[in-house]
């Protein structure tokens, strides 16, 4: 997969894991709408590094995360949406009682 690829696909996925939308991301980088609009829809096909610190800086994310260049969780795309239609509250909650599920043993796993 391109890079460029990777990092809409992560940049998707961290804003509706934080309950944001292309327009409240763009406000909290300082940021066009359409810029975010254009990355988020292919359109955007290399973003300059300056928009790319942005958009990591508001997310509280590094840039090698939302590259592919650091270590991180695989989660199924549709536990990620169904997480991204709670409200950050609940989803504490349902964390919380994800966590107090039995866990396999590591040779199930």
């Amino acid at each position: 997969m391109e890079i460029n690829e990777i990092f809409r696909r992560r940049l998707e996925a961290e804003m509706k894991a934080q309950g944001d939308n292309p327009d409240s991301l763009a406000k909290k980088a300082g940021m066009n709408r359409r810029a975010v609009r254009d990355i988020l829809e292919g359109n955007s096909q290399s973003p300059k590094l300056s928009t790319v610190y942005k958009l990591a800086t508001a997310l509280n994310a590094s840039i090698d995360e939302l590259t592919g260049n650091a270590p991180h969780a695989v989660i199924a795309p549709r536990l990620l949406e169904l997480l991204s239609k709670y409200g950050p509250d609940e989803q504490e909650r349902l964390a919380e009682a994800i966590l107090s599920l039995p866990r396999a043993p590591a040779s199930e796993q």
